[in-house]
């Protein structure tokens, strides 16, 4: 019995060993493996290595992709680990494998995850507001990791007030001053904490119109002053005026606190507007510039006449008239009488029921009677050349030419003694003659010609 089992087995090994020589040995299909090495980093600064175990077949080349695996990039590498340096985005990592005649198979990715410090979602919200931001609610978008609190500061991020809410949203109730807000994320629990963009709530005051300091009411004809707008909140955008009653206004393109007016002469009043922000314009109420006497002096329009005429004044105005220098009569009317020996201007001067004093002046211009013709024969008619009252002028002056131009006579001062001869005594041919009378006054010399006839 035992003899026959040996030769059983004998025979078994003999068939295996036959099998073996014929037969070529099979081979496994292609088996990816497992990699290792998947880790966090919190900035550029990194390097390591992935490693591929239990796989089966001859490593091809490894892989990378930084887009979550849509694309992947060859890297020539046959080795069963695989180096990285300095990668500022995630990167998954993955080798190829293949058997034989099998198909290549890819093994399991392994990421290297990079938190590089920076903006850890975008905070939809905020704005400008007039007054008060009324109700809302942030939102946190395209964050990458949990939202540990919220943060609020009220002076431009010097400091920061911690607000407990985990959510990606956050409601606000009516914000009355200049507010930002953030929140704080955590992307890994190996890397700090990181923040959101800042949502920023600019409050503009209410518009403050203020007030214009002072109305006044003035004598006509008073020095201008100075108005003040004070109290107003915002800029002032600008100062206008009226001269009818408010009717219709106009723009002085002036945008600062003080308004200084010139001399008053008619009813004026003033405004202002502001504005804050983006918040309604104000106006203030106007304030009024008023005239006591909106009738000044008028002395009337100027006057000639010849030396010893008298000729009255016509004046007009609101109040008692007083003229100066004296009148012949009627110094306390309008219409005094006058005859002035020389050219004189006449002051009207007017005093209302408020105290208001107004002027005004005429000039009553003199003309002395001159001569145009002698006829020095020794009749004892307009022998001379006589100027009435030429003897009151003592700084005056002749000087007579013929009509070539040339000086045949002068005197200074002139003394109405003239008779036609020349500066040597001879007498002149009849002819026409040309003089030039100065009555020394300041006055402007008389001129003209003077027909010499014997």
């Amino acid at each position: 019995m035992t003899q026959m089992k040996n030769k059983t087995a004998i025979k078994c090994l003999l068939i295996w060993l036959l099998l073996s020589n014929a037969m070529p040995a099979l081979k496994a299909q292609s088996v990816g493996g497992i990699t290792s090495g998947a880790t966090t980093f919190c900035d550029s600064v990194n390097s390591g290595f992935i490693s591929l175990s239990g796989h089966i077949g001859n490593v091809l080349n490894w892989q990378y992709s930084t887009n979550k695996g849509l694309n992947w990039v060859n890297i020539p590498n046959t080795t069963s680990t695989q180096s990285y340096n300095k990668l500022i985005k995630t990167t998954s990592f993955r080798a190829v494998v293949k058997s034989g005649a099998f198909i290549p198979d890819t093994s399991s990715a392994a990421t290297v995850v990079i938190r590089v410090p920076g903006v850890a979602g975008t905070l939809q919200g905020g704005g400008v507001f007039c007054a008060s931001s009324g109700n809302g609610t942030l939102q946190l978008k395209d964050s990458p990791g949990n939202v540990l609190y919220w943060e609020n500061s009220v002076n431009h991020g010097n400091s920061w007030g911690r607000i407990e809410n985990t959510a990606s949203s956050l409601a606000y109730s009516n914000l009355i001053q200049n507010t930002f807000f953030r929140a704080i994320v955590q992307t890994s629990s190996v890397c700090p904490n990181d923040t959101s963009s800042l949502a920023g709530f600019t409050i503009h005051p209410p518009t403050g119109a203020g007030a214009i300091f002072n109305s006044d009411t003035l004598c006509y004809g008073a020095e201008g002053d100075t108005l003040q707008l004070k109290g107003n909140v915002g800029a002032i955008l600008d100062w206008f005026w009226s001269n009818d009653n408010g009717v219709n206004w106009h723009a002085l393109d002036l945008k600062g606190p003080g308004l200084t007016y010139s001399v008053v002469t008619q009813t004026i009043w003033y405004k202002a507007t502001s504005k804050s922000g983006i918040c309604p314009e104000e106006t203030t109420a106007p304030a009024v510039i008023s005239v006591y006497n909106t009738s000044p002096a008028n002395a009337g329009d100027d006057i000639t006449i010849t030396q010893f005429d008298k000729v009255t004044l016509n004046g007009t105005g609101n109040g008692t008239p007083g003229w100066s220098p004296d009148c012949l009569e009627g110094s306390g009317s309008f219409s005094p009488l006058v005859s002035p020996f020389n050219t004189t201007t006449y002051v009207l001067s007017l005093t209302d029921s408020y105290g208001c004093k107004t002027s005004d002046s005429v000039r009553v211009q003199v003309i002395i009677p001159v001569p145009t013709a002698i006829t020095p024969n020794g009749d004892g008619v307009n022998d001379l050349f006589r100027v009435d009252k030429i003897e009151q002028y003592e700084q005056s002056s002749l000087i007579v030419f013929n009509r070539w131009g040339s000086v045949v006579y002068k005197k200074a001062p002139y003394n109405n003694q003239w008779n036609g001869v020349s500066m040597d005594g001879r007498d002149l041919p009849d002819d026409t003659y040309y003089y030039i009378l100065d009555f020394g006054n300041g006055e402007k010399p008389t001129t003209n010609y003077l027909l010499l006839k014997r």
